[in-house]
């Protein structure tokens, strides 16, 4: 495309023995000589080059080796004209690159070469460095649009700090100037203006993306739940009535005679019957409580007579210094969440081959509000630090209770737990000192 830019063509040949041979292209003929090129430096090894040269202007010739002829090796050397590229290539890529259109802002464009004696214009905005050296394959396939080289640009503030040795990196460079208030001006206002569109789009992304992973959350809980509820209510409810059904059965074809067997029989009826009925009082008291409508009406009562009254057919011990014990709240959530946590205690809080050792212990603490505190207190196997975690979530059991088969639907503690938070309570699980967990209360202390 541009044959004025080739100033020598010369292949150098090195025969086995004799004289360096140069061959100059002149038109479409060679020209032999045995005279050294005078651009050419001397000292040159011409046959020790890397096969893919170093394109520069400073140096601006080309070195290829070529395949070796009878054992006489060859070096193909182009040399081209550095004023065509800077007087007329350059000045005219410039003017491409930065055509002025109408309503843009106008500015000016100037070709120097940087020197570390180079004066700047002060009204200078940017500097960009033009041809730096670059390996010749990497310049071919920006010459044939595969790929582009994008030198980086500089403001004059930096160009001014640049060492000697980056000066020489690259020698020439473009200076731009934006008329009338400079590149730095309009930067920061097109910044501004920038910076407020994308801040407007970040929030209303961030919005969409929380909207949407709540939505996400919510959906995968509420699969959750309800597979946890399928499989609940489907493990749990199966027992009570494949028992009933059998007892049942059993009845209605005459296997049971005597009063003893009927005795029993009933008493088994009962037990079963109570299993299911508990259990799906405990499923509708979470749906009421899911949906804030429990019975959450306040009162003032005797906490210690409640304990007393849940504990009264157990071996659960309690103790308590003699004192007012009035707190307030629902008696019967409360007396429910005490009946639970007493119950798990019993069925849970005590080792292979022992009874169960519980305690219910109250007391008082003064820090703020009057509280009065309550806590169960087993001696068992306990519970790990991520089952205590999880331990007031619906639906949740301890490795122990689903290795071991033990009875339970997982809704207590949770029922615990929301009962005393409408209640104006809190409850809180820790390991006891020894082994076992140790489960308190917190009311609010009331007066008559």
């Amino acid at each position: 495309r541009h044959p004025e830019l080739l100033e020598d063509v010369v292949l150098v040949a090195a025969p086995a023995r004799g004289p360096l041979q140069w061959n100059c292209l002149i038109g479409s003929d060679w020209t032999s000589s045995s005279a050294r090129p005078d651009w050419l430096p001397e000292g040159d090894d011409l046959f020790h080059k890397p096969i893919d040269p170093t394109v520069s202007l400073e140096r601006p010739y080309l070195m290829f080796p070529m395949p070796p002829s009878g054992g006489t090796r060859q070096v193909l050397l182009v040399r081209y004209r550095v004023k065509e590229v800077l007087d007329q290539i350059v000045p005219a890529l410039a003017t491409k690159a930065f055509a002025r259109r109408e309503g843009r802002k106008d500015y000016s464009v100037a070709l120097t070469r940087q020197t570390p004696l180079l004066t700047l214009d002060p009204g200078v905005d940017v500097v960009v460095p033009l041809v730096p050296e670059v390996r010749f394959s990497e310049w071919l396939r920006t010459y044939l649009g595969q790929n582009e080289l994008s030198p980086p640009s500089v403001g004059p503030r930096e160009f001014r700090n640049l060492t000697r040795a980056d000066l020489f990196q690259a020698h020439w460079a473009l200076q731009i100037k934006l008329l009338p208030d400079g590149l730095e001006s309009h930067i920061r206002a097109e910044r501004g203006r920038n910076l407020m569109a994308v801040a407007a789009l970040l929030v209303l992304l961030w919005a969409g993306l929380a909207a949407l992973a709540f939505s996400i959350f919510r959906t995968l809980k509420a699969d959750e739940r309800e597979r946890v509820f399928t499989t609940l209510v489907s493990h749990e409810l199966k027992t009570p009535l494949a028992a009933l059904r059998s007892l049942s059965e059993n009845l209605a074809d005459g296997y049971v005679k005597g009063d003893q067997q009927l005795q029993a029989y009933g008493s088994q009826i009962g037990e079963q019957t109570e299993r299911l009925s508990r259990l799906v009082g405990n499923i509708l008291s979470h749906a009421q409580d899911q949906g804030g409508r429990g019975p959450w009406e306040r009162e003032v009562f005797d906490l210690l007579a409640v304990v007393r009254e849940v504990v009264a057919s157990t071996p659960v011990s309690v103790v308590a210094a003699q004192g007012n014990w009035d707190v307030q709240g629902n008696q019967a959530a409360i007396r429910a969440a005490v009946d639970n946590l007493v119950t798990n205690a019993l069925k849970y809080g005590f080792q292979k081959g022992t009874e169960p050792d519980v305690t219910v212990v109250l007391g008082k603490e003064r820090r703020g509000s009057a509280r009065v505190w309550l806590a169960v207190i087993d001696h068992g196997p306990g519970l790990t630090r991520t089952e205590r975690r999880q331990l007031f979530r619906p639906y949740r059991r301890g490795q122990r209770a689903i290795d071991q088969q033990i009875p339970g639907s997982g809704l207590g503690l949770s029922l615990v737990r929301t009962s005393l938070r409408h209640g104006g309570g809190r409850v809180r699980a820790a390991a006891t000192p020894g082994g076992g967990l140790t489960v308190t209360l917190w009311l609010q202390e009331g007066s008559r």
